[in-house]
């Protein structure tokens, strides 16, 4: 008998807990956290190492930054819309 009184609560506190992630969605860094936790580690290194190797003179070219931004977004899986990525021309 006790056990059943144990599960029950147990159920109740998984059901408040699961309504209370409902109301209020994660921050975009826990996302950002939560999508690198699972990228490909070279991948993210490969990047790194673009940005690295990256010219002073590419990145003053906005247009230049702006498709780099939007690679490493798509590699990522981070939606990024055409207006944010478009920020970087009026630089």
């Amino acid at each position: 008998m006790p056990k059943k009184g144990r599960n029950t609560s147990k159920g109740t506190q998984k059901s408040a807990g699961a309504q209370g992630n409902q109301q209020t969605p994660p921050s975009l860094a826990d996302q950002l956290k939560d999508r690198l936790k699972n990228v490909n580690k070279g991948g993210l290194l490969g990047m790194l190492g673009q940005v690295q190797k990256t010219t002073p003179d590419t990145w003053k070219d906005p247009e230049a930054v702006k498709e780099m931004a939007k690679k490493f977004a798509e590699q990522l899986k981070i939606p990024v819309s055409e207006d944010r990525l478009n920020q970087f021309k009026g630089l």
